[in-house]
């Protein structure tokens, strides 16, 4: 009892050290201090609002919040799709508007996705990027037992249930088709990656593959 007694008192006292110090520099910089305030209880607000959501920060979702929402993030926010796969589905997405994929998507070569122009190392290495993750995209679609759900889910921002409607399946197959696809993907990626490398993205720029 005596260490708790001991304790509280030190608290007491480091609490109003604490209360003369933020005192005395509202004093010096008023308008700091205000602008303190003014984040310390729009973090409370974030924290009592969001804090209670398993995935992500309160920041993270209160900025999904505030987003023109599509399903993806939709799905995030709910905790259907954690971080990492809510990452994978925004880049599938990426690559699918840039190759200008809808969900009848036909077969990309590589030839064709290469300009060979002259480039700078920046942009040699980002066509890089993007020739590994057309060729993960389209094997990775290839591989989907039922493309069309899970496409329209990623790619065209439909819910699960409007897609599972549309496809004659059941809501709770078109999810797991949807988080099977996403687990996928990585490994899909990851080979990609193995399979292109700098010399093979010269070798289409000269005109030699």
């Amino acid at each position: 009892m005596a260490k708790k007694a001991v304790k509280s008192a030190v608290q007491a006292v480091q609490a109003d050290r604490r209360r003369s110090i933020n005192a005395a520099y509202a004093q010096r910089h008023p308008e700091l201090a205000a602008q303190e305030r003014a984040l310390r209880k729009a973090h409370h607000q974030l924290t009592r609002d969001y804090a209670h959501k398993r995935h992500g920060t309160p920041e993270t979702h209160a900025h999904a919040a505030k987003q023109g929402q599509g399903t993806l993030h939709l799905l995030y926010t709910r905790g259907v799709l954690d971080q990492f796969e809510l990452a994978d589905a925004d880049l599938i997405a990426a690559i699918a508007a840039k190759i200008g994929a809808e969900l009848g998507i036909r077969t990309v070569s590589l030839e064709t996705r290469v300009d060979r122009s002259p480039r700078a190392d920046g942009a040699f290495y980002e066509a890089l990027g993007w020739v590994r993750a057309e060729m993960a995209y389209s094997r990775w679609r290839d591989w989907l037992p039922e493309p069309q759900p899970v496409l329209a889910i990623i790619v065209g921002d439909c819910g699960i249930a409007q897609a599972a409607a549309r496809y004659g399946i059941s809501a709770r197959r078109a999810k797991r088709l949807l988080l099977e696809a996403l687990w996928a993907w990585p490994g899909f990626h990851a080979d990609a990656v193995k399979r292109v490398d700098a010399g093979d993205l010269l070798a289409m720029h000269a005109g030699l593959m």
